[in-house]
């Protein structure tokens, strides 16, 4: 579908591919109450992972302990699995690696 989109046809000339697009047309002129009861029918057992938001004073702490990597005792402290601590300093790491500089992003040469 995704090259069909990427790429589309002249009708007329198709020699497959008709089916996708008659299915995305019926798709569209769906309700979107119907499109939602079929979303779910597929996928009844499938739930998102509620994501943890930390409060500002974890946050402030998390920054204050983020160069000695003390993510075990942190967790413990704040009472949240390791896995999320974990995942909050790979993040911050990239946020951090990510971001140029001023002095970086003036130079020219």
């Amino acid at each position: 579908m995704s090259d069909l989109l990427r790429n589309p046809r002249d009708w007329f000339k198709m020699k497959s591919g008709r089916d996708v697009y008659r299915r995305m047309y019926n798709w569209v002129r769906m309700k979107e109450k119907e499109r939602l009861q079929i979303l779910n029918r597929d996928n009844p057992t499938v739930r998102r992972k509620k994501r943890h938001t930390f409060k500002p004073d974890e946050k402030a702490m998390l920054q204050a302990v983020f160069a000695n990597n003390e993510m075990e005792e942190i967790a413990k402290q704040l009472d949240v699995k390791y896995d999320i601590i974990r995942i909050y300093f790979t993040n911050a790491r990239r946020r951090k690696s990510s971001v140029p500089s001023r002095t970086s992003a003036l130079n020219f040469n």
